[in-house]
């Protein structure tokens, strides 16, 4: 995913401005970060796991918000 890759809020909003019309809230885009979430969350030994965690939190919060701004701009 891209967006795990990103390490800047601004390449991440990019990203997010570029892929756009993925971001339907009940669509495949949220459902896939949700999945990865709890597949992270499951992942105990996993050292990077914390970090996997703030990445995903970040990038759905980030998601959610360019989501309904480009919602509201139609």
């Amino acid at each position: 995913m891209q967006l795990l890759n990103e390490t800047s809020t601004q390449e991440r909003a990019k990203a997010i401005q570029s892929n756009q019309l993925y971001l339907d809230p009940d669509g495949y885009f949220f459902e896939l970060l949700e999945r990865m979430t709890a597949d992270v969350e499951r992942q105990q030994n996993n050292p990077k796991r914390k970090m996997l965690m703030s990445q995903l939190r970040t990038i759905t919060k980030e998601a959610k918000e360019a989501a309904k701004t480009f919602r509201r701009a139609k």
